[in-house]
């Protein structure tokens, strides 16, 4: 596992940093590489839903949302303001 850690740091960092720098053309590769490993975690459904809603991206960021099992308040929030965007 800790043989891994230096490439699991360095895509945490370039993640945040494009997030950050609003490049996030550059982000949804890492994104999409996390919802490869892992298609049903809740953060990254959410965190790919908010990406594709900063670049317009509506249904794109509907379909991922449509993924999760439990959704709170905020997702729920976030689901219909994607919603209302799509009308």
């Amino acid at each position: 596992m800790f043989r891994y850690l230096p490439i699991f740091i360095t895509f945490i960092h370039n993640t945040a940093l494009n997030y950050n720098n609003e490049r996030y053309d550059k982000v949804i590769p890492y994104l999409q590489m996390a919802y490869n490993i892992s298609p049903k975690d809740i953060e990254t459904l959410y965190n790919i839903s908010i990406v594709l809603y900063n670049i317009g991206d509506y249904r794109g960021a509907l379909k991922y949302l449509d993924q999760m099992d439990n959704k709170n308040n905020e997702i729920l929030e976030l689901e219909k303001i994607l919603k209302e965007k799509i009308r």
